[in-house]
């Protein structure tokens, strides 16, 4: 098919929504199947009755799903998400269905039809600036669907939370905005070391105090809501670097993944190593039955929420790689190393175990493949090995992120 090449300064990203969301409703039914066989996947088979209504609801609320977002990319507009995938959100926490579940699904059915747009968009010949411009407006739509959903799930869940624990929940959410509250019944030292925990899926709380008790440090656990734990380990000295791996090394069930954040001091510290720990709360979500650390996943989370930095990098950077006739593994194992070396050809040899000149030769193609230097894209290319590495692991199921 002949590509009509289209200016972007006479005809905008506008002109782009209305061509490709026509090519897209041509291709609706064969997408809409793609989304439903990702979602599926995603998660068990459904175990009590309300789940599997949940289940069964998938269908229809994909269909949903799929027709406001082709609606919004038409129209340019960012309207309020249709009722129905609100209320499938309620259900998923009704149901015991994770709030990480379904996210999952979101970003599934996101990236499909995202890939899709990109394909159309290139076929139809616009240029990376209208692209960029597009992807960038269905980022901020994809958000605002994102975070209604969430607050629909969270609020079911609180709903359903233990009154004890709904008693606690309030008072250590009064704490970490700020106010003035009597701590004397929660038993924690709140002017010591701590490290801030979170936990998804089933109850985290046997898990923290377990831990606490290993350490020989105090805890403090909150059942926040029915997708999420709140835990603080504690005490007067600070924590080692064994005590640190020792929160990374926990045992964890199917289905729970667990952030954490760093040491901290005091009050202000113990604020500060929660907000960590929820901050790297996207990159735990990925990955069941581990636990992620603030210090090696920061850069990674805040990668992950910028969708538009995403679709990008993968397009510019990891596609053409991964269109190698090798299938760009050994490409991407050599930048690797050249990145982990500093950039040093001879070290990066000396690692992985070949000459200086081959490694010059993959770095070439590398080179020639992207179009791009690597002295002056050094920033994106090592952002887009991160993101490799991090899809990698998702696919390796047990490995940390």
């Amino acid at each position: 098919m002949q590509s009509l090449k289209v200016d972007y300064t006479a005809t905008g990203a506008a002109t782009l929504r209305d061509t490709v969301a026509s090519r897209l409703r041509g291709r609706r039914d064969a997408i809409e199947e793609a989304v439903l066989a990702r979602v599926d996947g995603i998660a068990g088979e459904p175990v009590t009755a309300e789940e599997a209504v949940y289940v069964e609801g998938l269908r229809s609320a994909v269909t949903v799903a799929l027709s406001y977002a082709l609606d919004v990319l038409q129209q340019g507009a960012t309207v309020p998400p249709p009722p129905a995938l609100l209320t499938q959100a309620r259900l998923a926490a009704r149901s015991g269905v994770s709030l990480g579940t379904v996210l999952r699904r979101y970003f599934a059915g996101y990236s499909l039809l995202t890939s899709a747009l990109m394909e159309e968009a290139v076929e139809s010949g616009f240029d990376r600036a209208t692209l960029a411009e597009a992807l960038r407006e269905g980022g901020i739509v994809f958000e605002h669907l994102v975070g209604a959903v969430s607050e629909e799930h969270a609020s079911e869940s609180r709903d359903r939370v233990a009154p004890r624990d709904g008693h606690r929940a309030r008072r250590v959410q009064a704490l970490l905005a700020g106010e003035p509250v009597d701590t004397s019944s929660l038993v924690y030292d709140f002017d010591g070391w701590h490290v801030g925990l979170v936990a998804t899926g089933p109850d985290g709380g046997p898990i923290f105090q377990q831990l606490s008790t290993a350490l020989e440090r105090r805890s403090l656990v909150v059942r926040w809501d029915i997708e999420r734990t709140y835990g603080w380990i504690g005490g007067r000295r600070p924590f080692s670097r064994d005590e640190i791996a020792s929160c990374l090394e926990l045992e964890l069930p199917m289905g729970m993944s667990v952030a954490v954040g760093e040491p901290a001091r005091e009050m202000g510290g113990w604020r500060l190593t929660h907000r960590q720990a929820v901050s790297v709360l996207p990159v735990a979500l990925k990955f069941d039955g581990c636990a992620v650390r603030y210090l090696d996943t920061a850069v990674l989370a805040n990668l992950l929420a910028d969708d538009v930095l995403l679709a990008s990098l993968r397009q510019i950077y990891l596609a053409p790689i991964a269109a190698d006739r090798s299938g760009g593994e050994t490409l991407l194992e050599t930048l690797r190393a050249y990145y982990a070396a500093d950039r040093n050809v001879s070290s990066a040899a000396a690692v992985l175990g070949v000459s200086r000149r081959t490694v010059s030769n993959r770095l070439q193609a590398v080179e020639d493949l992207l179009g791009r230097s690597l002295l002056t894209d050094t920033v994106e290319i090592e952002l887009a090995l991160r993101l490799q590495e991090h899809e990698q692991r998702i696919r390796e199921p047990g490995q940390p992120g």
